[in-house]
């Protein structure tokens, strides 16, 4: 089915500015430093708009300005939805009426990044069964991590390697998954070997191994960290005209990877009775795997056209849809990502905590490390939240 989100979209480059900052020196006042200048700043916002707004050194086309999506109200039902620029006409997402575009503003040039055009099957059809007890736990369990540093270009980061290397140790120690070809796949940007490159390709890839014959009872992993961006939906099927993706390293020439394909790929295609836990560590994740319910204050809010599918999927997302996620949470001089640390920290703290605990740790945790940015829970179920987290229960 359809989905659409409320939220504020940025453009590209304004996803790829994520802050990169380390603290230097647990026994020091935390000083923020600017990736590109090495200026310090007492706190995380200072050094954040000095890297969005100030530095002389910020590469060329890194801008934080651009320019919000025009939206309109549909003729027929009045559902408001965001406007792609340079649209003539526009699709209402909830009751299919084409309207006639007003007349958009001039957009701001975007680099020439390849558009990956995912055409989803949109459709319903019956769930086989509801309401049925869970399964056994078949101790099968697979993980996809991916951790892509961009080094060399405009575009590095310096924490995201460290945050897959973290989340294996962590996950392999605490719940068990094998650290194993056959049952762990780590990509990184830092291997020689081409197949073990964060491409685009071997994402796609991943993501398919990762669901294959998934059977009732398996735990699946999925951990992203590294860029996360937005680009224009060609169907306007989103509320802001825009799309969710995650940038493998080489978007540049193989464009970038769509929500709703990773939704198709690793969520769709699960069937009934199969746990898949994702952490998405990057700008813009607050809804990277377009799960029909989001954790409010304790209260599940469902979107208003969800996207539902069998399986138990949980996403823990950095931040909002309208965030940046910040390269800069490590600490004791090593840059790592705040969500990924965050969440460890909290999991080594605290192993056993509901989930209703776990995004209230997390928030404490990137609050009290200066970060803005406000984590995000969404899943496929509307479970009760005082249930325990796990990622193999």
């Amino acid at each position: 089915t359809a989905r659409r989100r409320r939220r504020q979209p940025r453009g590209l480059l304004a996803a790829m500015g994520c802050m990169s900052s380390i603290a230097e020196s647990p026994q020091k006042k935390t000083a923020w430093k600017c990736q590109y200048c090495g200026q310090a700043f007492a706190t995380y916002q200072l050094a954040d708009n000095h890297e969005k707004h100030q530095c002389s050194r910020r590469p060329a086309g890194f801008q934080q300005n651009a320019p919000q999506p025009q939206k309109m109200k549909c003729g027929k039902c009045g559902q408001v939805f965001g406007l792609p620029p340079n649209s003539a006409q526009v699709r209402c997402p909830k009751c299919n009426t084409v309207n006639a575009a007003p007349q958009a503003p001039q957009q701001t040039p975007q680099p020439n990044i390849p558009t990956q055009v995912y055409n989803q099957p949109i459709g319903l059809q019956n769930a086989p069964s509801i309401g049925q007890p869970g399964p056994e736990p078949s101790g099968r369990k697979r993980a996809l991590l991916v951790g892509v540093n961009y080094p060399g270009t405009k575009a590095e980061l310096r924490g995201c390697i460290n945050d897959v290397h973290r989340m294996k140790g962590l996950i392999s120690q605490m719940y068990g998954f094998p650290d194993t070809p056959d049952a762990m796949r780590v990509l990184t940007d830092d291997q020689h070997d081409h197949s073990l490159q964060p491409t685009r390709s071997n994402i796609i890839t991943g993501l398919h191994w990762l669901a294959h014959q998934a059977q009732p009872g398996d735990c699946l992993f999925f951990h992203f960290s590294g860029h996360g961006a937005q680009q224009l939906d060609p169907k306007c099927m989103e509320d802001d005209g825009y799309d969710e993706t995650i940038c493998p390293c080489d978007f540049n020439s193989a464009g970038m990877i769509v929500d709703d394909e990773i939704f198709d790929i690793i969520v769709a295609s699960l069937p009934s009775g199969v746990k898949l836990t994702a952490i998405m560590d990057c700008c813009h994740s607050g809804t990277g795997l377009d799960l029909p319910f989001t954790l409010k204050r304790g209260t599940w809010i469902e979107e208003d056209n969800p996207a539902h599918s069998a399986g138990d999927v949980l996403l823990i997302s950095g931040c909002q849809d309208d965030q940046c996620s910040s390269d800069g949470g490590g600490g004791y001089g090593r840059p790592m990502g705040a969500m990924t640390t965050a969440l460890c920290n909290t999991l080594e703290k605290h192993p056993v905590l509901s989930h209703m605990q776990l995004i209230e740790y997390l928030e404490d945790e990137l609050a009290n490390g200066g970060f803005e940015q406000i984590p995000n829970l969404s899943a496929s179920q509307a479970f009760d939240p005082q249930r325990q987290f796990s990622p193999v229960d």
